[in-house]
């Protein structure tokens, strides 16, 4: 699974998403191919899911997926911690597969 470093304000609500046919980063999909399926879950640094930063409005377009991530429940308690942020997905033709970005909630 690639895990993508990012920073993010505790109390901001950004879009982050994956085009899974990326040429840098795959690309992952067959000509032909598109993505039937997205789910977004968010982890501690122990890998438990938490919901203690929101994660909404899922979209997924052809080969492109994304989500909104923030705000945190407790802006003072979320500085500093790390979470994953992962995309599954799986596409027409069977495939599967995982993409996460590791956040670190800091002041920006």
């Amino acid at each position: 699974m690639a895990i993508t470093k990012k920073k993010q304000d505790p109390a901001a609500k950004l879009d982050w998403g994956f085009d899974w046919n990326d040429p840098k980063v795959g690309p992952f999909l067959e000509d032909g191919e598109s993505i039937s399926t997205s789910t977004w879950t968010l982890y501690d640094d122990q890998w438990n899911v938490v919901t203690d930063v929101a994660v909404t409005t899922p979209i997924n377009v052809s080969s492109k997926t994304s989500v909104f991530l923030g705000p945190a429940d407790d802006v003072n308690a979320i500085r500093g911690q790390v979470r994953f942020l992962t995309n599954h997905m799986t596409t027409n033709q069977g495939r599967a597969d995982d993409r996460s970005y590791q956040f670190t909630f800091e002041e920006q």
